[in-house]
């Protein structure tokens, strides 16, 4: 059983400024040998995750007038990269992070060039939908590329703890700005415009990233042979990945329920901003996490985060203006990366490394 009353003790307990601080840590972690340009690249190369969710549903709904068809378009390519990633993965794995990565980065342009070109050309549903099923499976996985690359470099305790919240952290900067700058895009030049930036940023920060080879994490042999049970059967992996796939479940919905909502009232450019407000929360949660040295079970504050999120999270529906509406989304914000931060460390320690 939880120690609920413990757990929530521990979290409401007074810390010391200079423990909420978490920049000596950070710089600490980014000195370490080609971390520095690793992060670098690997921020750049978020953006076109961050940006092209509301870009698709913003451009469908330009051109094709019909939020339903937004939205089917947006969960075709979300389910599609959910059941495609871990063959990526797995090929990452097996030939290199460099060897698959510009393959992806070229399939990622090219159908996202289609994508942009069928929209405009108003091609029918059947077929927008089948290109953003493949736009869905091309995704560039640089969130897992990265944090492998920090498992490499950081080694295992406090550092790790310090990489994986300064990638949160990372996440949420392109989170907080990324649905803003391509709303923005969209708006003031063309509907199109959002997807064409995330495509030319894809391919400036992907190839920045793959190019540091110093920090890429060796290739297991083919003849190595797998140490321990298939990952998701390992206990304890499915429960954070049902999670893990209910929180996602609940992102995909904002990211249609919040631009709806934008139009509804009249506020067309709101809905990058609504989103980044969350994400502005998130990163704050992860720098504070990061920071500060936690002694209550790894576990324990996975489940709290996690619970402390729901709350606020159905708030939504008591939204009844816009700024009411962004204070909800700052509020669902703060437990977001403390949540995958806990999660991924869960992970870490109970699958085998190989």
């Amino acid at each position: 059983m939880v120690d609920t009353e413990a757990t929530w003790k521990r979290l409401l307990t007074p810390v010391k400024m200079a423990e909420c601080c978490p920049v000596r840590g950070y710089l600490q972690v980014l000195r370490l040998p080609g971390a520095g340009r690793m992060a670098l690249a690997g921020a750049i190369s978020r953006f076109p995750n961050a940006m092209q969710g509301i870009a698709i549903v913003l451009l469908i709904r330009a051109l094709y007038k019909d939020w339903e068809l937004a939205g089917l378009a947006s969960g075709a390519m979300t389910i599609s990269c959910a059941v495609c990633a871990p063959t990526v993965a797995r090929l990452v794995d097996r030939f290199g992070q460099s060897r698959v990565g510009y393959p992806v980065i070229g399939a990622y342009c090219v159908i996202a060039a289609s994508l942009v070109i069928c929209a405009l050309t108003h091609r029918p549903r059947p077929v927008l939908l089948g290109i953003a099923l493949l736009f869905g499976a091309c995704q560039f996985p640089v969130g897992a590329m990265t944090r492998a690359r920090w498992t490499r470099l950081a080694g295992q305790g406090k550092s790790l703890q310090l990489s994986f919240s300064f990638e949160s952290a990372v996440d949420d900067v392109a989170f907080m700005f990324g649905p803003t700058f391509a709303t923005m895009l969209i708006t003031a030049i063309h509907p199109a415009a959002g997807l064409i930036a995330a495509i030319l940023l894809l391919v400036l920060g992907g190839s920045f990233f793959l190019s540091g080879r110093a920090t890429e994490p060796p290739v297991r042999s083919r003849s190595e042979p797998a140490v321990g049970p298939s990952a998701l059967r390992t206990p304890g992996v499915a429960t954070v990945a049902a999670v893990f796939i209910a929180m996602g479940m609940g992102f995909g919905v904002s990211g249609i329920a919040v631009p709806a909502l934008c139009d509804e009232w009249g506020h067309g450019w709101a809905p990058g901003l609504v989103l980044g407000l969350g994400s502005t929360a998130s990163c704050l949660g992860a720098a504070f996490y990061g920071a500060r040295s936690w002694r209550s079970p790894l576990w324990q504050r996975f489940v709290a985060c996690v619970a402390l999120q729901v709350g606020p999270s159905c708030l939504f529906l008591l939204a009844g203006n816009l700024p009411v509406l962004m204070v909800y989304s700052f509020l669902s914000g703060i437990t977001i990366s403390p949540s995958f931060i806990n999660g991924n460390a869960l992970v870490q320690r109970m699958v085998e490394p190989s």
